[in-house]
């Protein structure tokens, strides 16, 4: 699939607009929105579609279940301590420490690169191990490409909503809105834009952000994408993450020294893990 980035600045741009000043869907938004997506993909646009009606569509703001994200920058180790795919010795995976707690866990990686909107995503990042093969003509706006992420995780919001009222369900996602705050507040971008965006979409009751150096991320970074290019870049990114929670932000967060042998940072982990779950 080849996509214009003209055009999908003008769609993003009216996404924004229609998202922002509408607070829930109707017949004549979604019809406006039709308007705004002409000339894309039909598939693509009925993706848009779906991930809009989501973010028009208001959630409650308490659940029963327990929601924890686990964040950083990149290569921090997220996924290694999310689902350890790996099999490393002496690391318990996250998602099968839940299980053992009893939970039923569903588990959500962001951006979602076996989706069609979050291969968008790894397209415009130039990664290559994203399910659908889209390629980019031209640059898509920096002040735009935001909205990119928004629309991969508007696009489990219901499901997540709906998860989340069973107090026996865990949501355990890799990167959430936090993520999404932080590397784009590196690039200027007003978060006010983002939670507006986003106001719908169900928030983490707990974020784990594990921390390390830039140094440490260039150096485990073999193939790295475009926002892992950057020394000065990712220097603000990771410190926006600490903005973030100093401004209260993000709800409840806690920092994590990431440094270390994996199982290392795995034990700090499920110490908070422990502590979250027992007091439920």
């Amino acid at each position: 699939m080849n996509v214009d980035a003209t055009r999908i600045n003008e769609v993003l741009f009216g996404l924004e607009q229609v998202v922002s000043r509408y607070d829930i869907s109707t017949i004549e938004i979604m019809s406006e929105l039709r308007q705004i997506c002409r000339g894309l993909h039909p598939i693509l646009c009925r993706c848009i579609y779906a991930s809009v009606r989501e973010l028009l569509t208001p959630k409650p703001k308490m659940y029963e279940g327990l929601f924890i994200t686990v964040s950083g920058i990149d290569k921090a180790g997220k996924e290694t301590q999310c689902f350890n795919p790996n099999k490393l010795e002496g690391v318990v995976s996250i998602q099968s420490l839940l299980k053992a707690y009893g939970y039923r866990v569903y588990a959500i990686s962001l951006p979602s690169y076996d989706s069609l909107l979050g291969s968008l995503v790894g397209a415009y990042l130039g990664r290559s191990d994203i399910r659908h093969k889209i390629t980019i003509t031209g640059k898509i706006d920096d002040d735009l490409a935001w909205i990119l992420w928004s629309l991969d995780r508007g696009q489990y919001a219901g499901k997540i909503s709906n998860w989340l009222k069973d107090r026996n369900v865990a949501i355990l996602t890799k990167r959430w809105t936090e993520s999404n705050l932080a590397y784009q507040a590196a690039k200027g971008i007003d978060p006010s834009r983002i939670l507006r965006f986003e106001r719908n979409i169900p928030q983490p009751s707990l974020t784990l952000i594990i921390d390390i150096p830039v140094e440490e991320v260039l150096r485990r970074a073999s193939k790295p994408d475009l926002y892992e290019q950057s020394r000065g870049y990712l220097e603000e990114v990771r410190r926006m993450y600490f903005k973030l929670v100093e401004n209260g932000l993000i709800g409840a967060a806690v920092i994590v020294n990431g440094l270390g042998r994996p199982e290392d940072v795995n034990r700090r982990l499920r110490a908070i893990i422990s502590h979250v779950v027992g007091r439920k």
